[in-house]
């Protein structure tokens, strides 16, 4: 396209160079017509037309020849029911058939109106009493009347097949298509659009440097020295005597500070108690066994029903109780040992025959000593170890 181009504009200049200046001669002859030039660049496309008027419609084509016959198509819908036919024509009767079997029992008919009474007959001689006859078997019902029978339904006719659809027309020719509108004028510009999604963060940059560490400041100029603390000194309060605050002072065993000048005594709000003498210690004491008129104590210990309390605080009531705490008591007897070996048999003694005269009873200790005729104690009974095991025994 290039080498074209470049020959054109040198033909272009050649004729020009053969042309001389002078006065414009007479329109000569039309010359012969040249040769076909070699065709031209494409131009630039125009800009688009009016549109034009629409053009008028086509005539209507010929129809078109009838089509081949389709398949036929599956049956329609099932119809609804036309109305009853009339009845037919009653038929002839039929010969009557054989008797039936006997059917059920029908249900009772209506009472029937009572008839005519009949006039009375004459009296017969009195017959002698017959035997009893059998019961007779119950008779058949009588046959009832025959019904005149109702002539047969007519059977309802056929559908006929539905008709085939007629043949579709032909469709007509399109018309021709018309010429292009002209553009049509620009539209407003458009509201700016909502601002876009935020962003992700940005991850962090990097820890910068440390810094250098700064010099140390000149050292500071040390203090004069305070003078020697002392605890102030300890005086005995006395009376009708002005103390001053922070003064130490020992009263009735104890010592105290004032809050203030003052001169009040200790155990007011113008002191404070640094220190109290202290109280004797209070020891267990054992006051025997346990009397009930007798008032007790805190750490007082007593004997009772083979045990030993101590009291939780003074006048701790009867023991034992809440107030008392058991420190021991008498354990439960223990199992019966094996039976020893017999003696040797003594000397034969005197022949002096004594009697239990009475018994002495220990009540604490549950033990029973027997007194003998002869004024000597027999051997006691220690009836403990009977008691608990009745009283586990009834529970």
């Amino acid at each position: 396209m290039a080498e074209l181009r470049h020959d054109v504009k040198k033909m272009i200049a050649e004729r020009l160079a053969e042309i001389k200046d002078g006065k414009d001669g007479k329109d000569g002859e039309p010359g012969p017509p040249g040769e076909k030039g070699l065709q031209g660049l494409a131009g630039e496309p125009g800009s688009p037309g009016l549109a034009g008027p629409p053009g008028q419609d086509g005539a209507t084509g010929e129809p078109g020849s009838a089509g081949a016959r389709g398949e036929r198509g599956e049956p329609g819908l099932h119809g609804s029911d036309g109305p009853p036919g009339r009845d037919g024509i009653p038929g002839e009767r039929g010969e009557r058939g054989e008797k039936g079997e006997v059917g059920d029992q029908g249900p009772a008919g209506a009472q029937g109106s009572s008839g005519e009474r009949g006039e009375p007959g004459e009296v017969g001689a009195k017959g002698d009493k017959g035997d009893s006859g059998e019961s007779g078997a119950r008779g058949e019902p009588g046959e009832k009347g025959d019904r005149g029978e109702k002539g047969d339904r007519g059977d309802t006719g056929e559908s006929g097949p539905a008709g085939e659809p007629g043949p579709c027309g032909t469709t007509g020719s399109p018309g021709e298509h018309g010429h292009d509108g002209s553009p049509g004028e620009r539209g407003e510009k458009g509201e700016p659009g909502e601002p876009g999604v935020k962003g992700e963060r940005g991850a962090d940059g990097a820890d910068g440097e440390r810094g250098a560490s700064g010099m140390d400041g000149a050292p500071g100029v040390n203090g004069k020295d305070g003078q020697d603390g002392r605890l102030p000194r300890v005086k005995q309060w006395a009376a009708n005597k002005v103390f001053y605050e922070c003064e130490v002072v020992v009263h009735e065993g104890a010592m105290y500070q004032a809050l203030k000048d003052t001169g009040m005594a200790p155990e007011t709000g113008d002191w404070i108690c640094l220190a109290r003498a202290g109280r004797d210690a209070r020891t267990p004491f054992v006051r025997g066994t346990y009397d009930s008129t007798v008032t007790y104590d805190a750490l007082d210990v007593v004997a009772i029903d083979g045990a030993s309390f101590i009291a939780r605080k003074d006048n701790p009531g009867s023991c034992p109780g809440d107030d008392w705490q058991l420190i021991a008591a008498q354990g439960k007897r223990g199992i019966k040992g094996e039976k020893g070996d017999s003696g040797d048999r003594g000397p034969k003694g005197d022949t002096v025959v004594t009697t239990i005269k009475e018994w002495k009873i220990n009540r604490e200790s549950y033990v029973a000593t027997p007194v003998m005729t002869d004024g000597r104690d027999g051997p006691s009974l220690e009836l403990r170890g009977l008691f608990e095991q009745y009283q586990n025994e009834v529970g």
